[in-house]
């Protein structure tokens, strides 16, 4: 089992954004790339001997500043914006701060020693909310409960597959589609990392022994390949997130 990384266009689309020139390029690059990987297992491995999985984990947003120079709803929410709007809506209600520690990206962490009696106190929260809502772009706000408590709503859902008890923030936001979080005004051009189609939505793609030719519209995700290159190997995964793709795999 080998797993390889083509990083590069990840960062050329977070700087220069998906539609660009800069981004063609690096593809056109990569299927080169590509191309002679394959060759060199052909020859090396034997053609039809082995099996490529090929997928990404993430799709991105494009650049906000061009979407809206389109007509649609988009724009950039930067994280001094959050925090400080927190720290206004919380001085009325406890005082003087700091009460927040940082926000990255989605995750607003208050400060430890203050974080337990913010979450605790009702009205307090009410402000938070209330605050944060009012910033264009921002479409919800979930607590670290909220997150947590079963349920079958679809966005939670995808929040709490990224979300890691002691380690995430104590409030988690979510932008409007077409929206971004950035440090910086223009940085980064372009971003990810939300439950939007355009960032969930990627390939997959299987090739070699055992795989049938074919499109397939059976739903999947990239959790799906681990198992399903395991089972080609005849491993089984007892506790595999995933599925194996028996619609695309043939039985020699």
């Amino acid at each position: 089992y080998l797993a390889l990384s083509f990083s590069t266009l990840d960062l050329v689309g977070h700087d220069f954004g998906p539609d660009s020139h800069e981004v063609q390029d690096v593809l056109s690059h990569l299927d080169v790339t590509l191309g002679r990987l394959f060759t060199f297992l052909d020859n090396r491995v034997g053609r039809g001997a082995y099996v490529v999985a090929v997928s990404a984990d993430h799709g991105v947003a494009p650049i906000p500043e061009q979407a809206a120079k389109a007509g649609l709803d988009a724009g950039r929410i930067l994280t001094t914006t959050i925090s400080r709007s927190v720290e206004q809506a919380l001085e009325p209600v406890l005082g003087a701060g700091p009460h927040v520690a940082r926000v990255v990206f989605t995750d607003i962490y208050f400060e430890p020693q203050r974080s337990a009696a913010i979450l605790a106190n009702p009205a307090a929260m009410k402000a938070v909310r209330e605050a944060l809502l009012s910033i264009p772009g921002l479409q919800h706000v979930f607590t670290q409960t909220e997150i947590l408590q079963p349920g079958k709503d679809p966005l939670r859902r995808a929040i709490k597959l990224s979300y890691f008890p002691g380690r995430s923030g104590d409030v988690v936001v979510v932008a409007k589609p077409g929206w971004i979080f950035s440090t910086a005004v223009a940085l980064p051009a372009a971003n990810h990392g939300t439950a939007h189609p355009y960032d969930q939505r990627v390939p997959i793609i299987l090739m070699g022994t055992r795989i049938g030719r074919g499109t397939y519209t059976q739903a999947a995700t990239p959790a799906d390949l681990a198992p399903t290159l395991a089972s080609l190997a005849g491993i089984r995964m007892d506790r595999a997130q995933g599925r194996v793709l028996n619609e695309a795999v043939t039985t020699r």
